[in-house]
């Protein structure tokens, strides 16, 4: 899939070319792009509930979780004066594992033996909301900075099943859910090369202790997009995303680690 999208941004390029001003992400006043993902995905874990220790689990080695997914996202741009912007971005992955346990563990007050047949679903919906402020902008090149706020909405389902006397039964299912906002802090940029092809990059951290929460987020993205008509483009990004996230209510504690790493193909328009 990829390849074949390479191919026809390639051949995009050559057979079109630009006679006078072009419509670009610069210059729009709406921008909105539809994409997906495809993504290597590592994530540990722990969920803990007094009075069982806290184990960390590796979800690719001790439940099966796939090592990649695909995932859905869409983005919008609001332009609403000369220097300033508003972006709300949505995302959704899933992905999922069989695995025999190897080793006894717990998690969310369960505990799973060796021998269970694990089935283990995990999902994390991403949601932004900033605002962005351009330090330097003309008609071939734009930098600026960004606050925004992310909510991450992550959940883990692990089912264990066990045989008995020849059968299989459903022995233990616990859920693990987080849903936790983090603000974050970002630099971008965008270059025309011509009118109708420019690339651009963003990158994002901040680390942060509030109330149950504790969280850090850090993200490097690179795009390279080309416009076919005034208003219709499509683009490649490349993201490296890391995202840990603790809830702590005194009571019971939850922790996740997320890298992500991954292309994307996008659609863009523009007006």
């Amino acid at each position: 899939m990829m390849n074949c999208y390479l191919k026809c941004l390639a051949i995009a390029v050559v057979l079109t070319s630009s006679n006078g001003a072009w419509a670009n992400s610069i210059e729009d006043t709406h921008r909105f792009r539809l994409g997906v993902y495809e993504q290597d995905v590592d994530v540990t874990s722990s969920a803990t509930k007094a009075p069982l220790p806290e184990i960390e689990i590796d979800f690719d080695k001790v439940l099966g979780l796939e090592d990649s997914s695909t995932s859905a996202f869409l983005s919008y741009q609001w332009r609403f004066s000369e220097n300033w912007s508003l972006q709300a971005f949505y995302s959704q992955m899933e992905t999922s594992g069989k695995k025999v346990a190897q080793k006894d563990f717990n998690y969310n007050g369960e505990e799973y033996t060796v021998g269970m047949r694990l089935d283990t679903d995990f999902d994390l919906d991403t949601y932004l909301v900033s605002v962005s402020y351009s330090l330097i902008r003309d008609s071939r090149k734009e930098f600026g900075l960004g606050f925004g706020l992310h909510v991450f909405d992550i959940e883990t389902t692990i089912a264990a099943a066990v045989g008995v006397q020849g059968s299989v039964q459903e022995d233990t299912r616990t859920t693990a859910q987080v849903t936790a906002p983090l603000p974050n802090l970002r630099a971008y940029g965008t270059y025309l090369i011509t009118d109708r092809w420019e690339v651009s990059a963003a990158a994002g951290w901040l680390s942060l202790n509030y109330e149950d929460y504790e969280g850090n987020y850090l993200y490097l993205t690179a795009f390279t997009e080309y416009r076919i008509t005034n208003n219709f483009g499509m683009g490649l990004s490349y993201q490296i995303a890391e995202i840990d996230v603790t809830e702590n209510d005194g009571t019971s504690k939850k922790e996740f680690n997320m890298d992500f790493l991954g292309p994307s193909i996008y659609l863009t328009y523009g007006f």
